[in-house]
């Protein structure tokens, strides 16, 4: 019977439509983030100063993290729905994501192996070769599970510049500005002695990327989800051209 990866593809598609929406809410940043306000303050006793503030509302990382987490969980859940498919519906079995040192005895293997002849050849020769440049993507993998499918994925939001600021103190005029800084704190954009009348128009874009404990630190976010999920239909075509020839 021809191996149907219907249901793994669509698991891939849902996983680029993780990526779209975590595009979708960091570029530019979404606004349920964080507000720009005005902040009255007294600097002295006589001194009263308007600024004009970045305010994040919630813990960004860890809501974008819940996104990150979905993808890489549909991008496992494509290559156990083959291995499934591969074994018997219905059996317990995982396509490996193990460590590259531990794979070859990985469980799963021999199993799928027995099913589909070649399976082992295919696995540790041309889909995981040792020493291959996607490996630290397979370790990516590997963490993505049922019971911890988010907490190793908050990526880092390091930077955010708000753009596109226009503000009018009396009759000076600000346009077009710029400000950098930490996206998690309160940035203040402006001071001023007097009233700030501003546009809602300004917009974040925020650089975000892999934490220092993953196996890609550092990687910007997106472009790894997008290399794993070519990485992941990669691995299908070549499992499914063994199978059905």
């Amino acid at each position: 019977m021809p191996l149907d990866l219907g249901p793994s593809r669509i698991k891939i598609s849902a996983a680029r439509d993780n990526i779209a929406r975590f595009k979708e809410k960091t570029n530019p940043l979404s606004k349920e983030f964080y507000e720009i306000l005005t902040i009255e303050m007294w600097t002295s006793i006589n001194t009263r100063t308007i600024d004009l503030n970045y305010q994040p509302k919630e813990a960004i990382s860890e809501r974008l993290a819940s996104i990150v987490g979905d993808a890489l969980g549909n991008l496992r859940s494509a290559l156990d729905f083959a291995a499934v498919r591969i074994v018997e519906p219905g059996t317990k079995v995982y396509f490996p994501v193990a460590p590259r040192k531990d794979l070859a005895s990985h469980t799963s293997i021999a199993p799928i192996d027995a099913k589909l002849s070649g399976f082992k050849d295919l696995l540790l020769g041309e889909i995981r070769p040792e020493g291959g440049a996607n490996e630290p993507l397979w370790d990516l993998l590997g963490k993505a599970n049922n019971d911890n499918k988010h907490s190793d994925f908050i990526p880092t939001v390091a930077m955010v510049m708000v753009k596109n600021i226009n503000i009018k103190q009396g009759t000076n005029t600000l346009k077009n500005c710029s400000v950098e800084g930490n996206a998690a704190s309160p940035i203040r954009l402006v001071r001023s002695l007097s009233h700030i009348e501003y546009s809602s128009d300004c917009s974040a874009i925020v650089d975000t990327k892999f934490g220092p404990g993953t196996s890609v630190p550092n990687a910007a976010v997106v472009e790894t989800l997008d290399r794993a999920v070519s990485m992941v239909d990669d691995a299908l075509t070549k499992v499914g051209k063994l199978a059905n020839g």
